[in-house]
């Protein structure tokens, strides 16, 4: 029997760079059926071409791959939030304003977050993370 899948998910950058290297599209490498639609961060799109070491070509087929999701850009809500979240959880080791960003726009845009960083976002009571495993359909 199939595991019941919600139909939209933020994916975090690591989930990306995953697929990219497996040279599969999200729905194949996660599993999950085409009817699942997938965003991901501005952050992201930042974090990837940011990336030290990576040829135009890799950077063409990471922009491919990133041309299949939707973008969703920094505003203020997405700002505001990670300014809060970065303060709460400060005692747990959250100070990266790049994964503030991200859980912060799991929480405005109400995504569940996939990533294969969970220690980076577990403690955050406010969004679900889920690793990509646990996502796959059985």
């Amino acid at each position: 029997m199939a595991k019941k899948t919600l139909s939209n998910y933020l994916v975090d950058t690591n989930v990306i760079i995953m697929a990219q290297k497996l040279g599969k599209g999200i729905h194949e490498m996660l599993g999950v059926p085409v009817s699942c639609h997938f965003f991901y961060s501005v952050q992201t799109r930042k974090e990837i071409n940011n990336k030290k070491g990576i040829s135009s070509s890799e950077r063409q087929k990471y922009n491919k791959l990133l041309a299949t999701m939707t973008e969703i850009r920094l505003d203020a809500r997405i700002g505001s939030a990670a300014g809060e979240l970065l303060q709460k959880y400060a005692l747990h080791g959250f100070h990266d304003n790049r994964d503030a960003v991200i859980a912060a726009t799991a929480l405005v845009m109400n995504l569940p977050l996939v990533t294969y960083n969970l220690r980076h976002f577990r403690f955050i009571d406010e969004i679900r993370v889920i690793y990509p495993l646990d996502l796959m359909i059985k």
